[in-house]
């Protein structure tokens, strides 16, 4: 599926904080993972994939065989992170969070 570089670097690089950053990150990767599922669904109406949480979506797409077990694996910490980051009015993202996303990605994205 074609990715809008130029949308994406606006929406990722031209943020102004780590924390939008990864916000903004999260929603691109579920929409990626979105448009997978749909692509290869024989009936895309049969699942709500608007009801479904991240974690699901990740778990769906790696049971097809559309992501690895290792990118499953880093895409699940970064959802953990997200949360922790939505869900504590004072957290902020860390060196030590973002050095163990990185350790966890498998090849650059983009």
């Amino acid at each position: 599926m074609p990715v809008d570089k130029k949308l994406f670097s606006t929406h990722t690089l031209d943020a102004k904080t780590p924390f939008e950053i990864l916000i903004r990150g999260h929603l691109w990767i579920e929409n990626l993972i979105n448009q997978t599922l749909i692509a290869n669904m024989a009936d895309p109406g049969a699942l709500d994939l608007d009801r479904m949480g991240f974690r699901q979506k990740i778990d769906v797409a790696q049971a097809f065989g559309f992501i690895t077990k290792e990118d499953g694996v880093a895409l699940r910490e970064l959802n953990r992170f997200r949360n922790r980051l939505a869900h504590d009015l004072s957290a902020e993202p860390n060196e030590g969070d973002l050095r163990n996303l990185v350790r966890l990605q498998s090849e650059p994205v983009l």
